[in-house]
């Protein structure tokens, strides 16, 4: 019975995966990456969000805007969003043009949550992305 759940749960995974394909956006100057599938919210509201969250972020830590963005788990019933900064100096100059700027386990990568109903924002810390399976 287990085997059958973890295979079922890497079916899921993979086929997920394979729909979760990321967007660029540009928000108040800031570069990163969403996936796509958080756009069928609504492009306006999901803008909102990330603008709240940029002007929040640039007004506690303004030492983080050479970072780009992954934004990357929008809970809207716990009104919370997870982003992870990605130095741009560890992107290279490959990726830059593609606009992929997924580093995978780097250690240099920062985490940060953001809860857009209190507009409070938490203090980044060291997180690394991990692989998509």
């Amino acid at each position: 019975m287990h085997k059958i759940a973890i295979l079922f749960i890497f079916i899921a995974q993979f086929c997920w995966g394979q729909n979760s394909k990321y967007r660029y956006v540009s928000i108040c100057g800031q570069e990163g990456i969403i996936p796509g599938f958080y756009f069928r919210m609504g492009e306006e509201k999901l803008k909102n969000i990330l603008k709240g969250f940029e002007s929040k972020m640039h007004q506690e830590y303004p030492e983080y805007n050479d970072y780009y963005r992954v934004y990357n788990n929008i809970n809207r019933k716990a009104f919370r969003i997870s982003v992870y900064l990605v130095p741009k100096s560890i992107v290279s100059q490959e990726n830059q043009e593609k606009k992929k700027y997924r580093v995978v386990l780097n250690e240099q990568t920062k985490k940060v949550f953001y809860n857009f109903k209190t507009d409070a924002i938490k203090k980044p810390y060291f997180s690394q992305i991990l692989p998509e399976l």
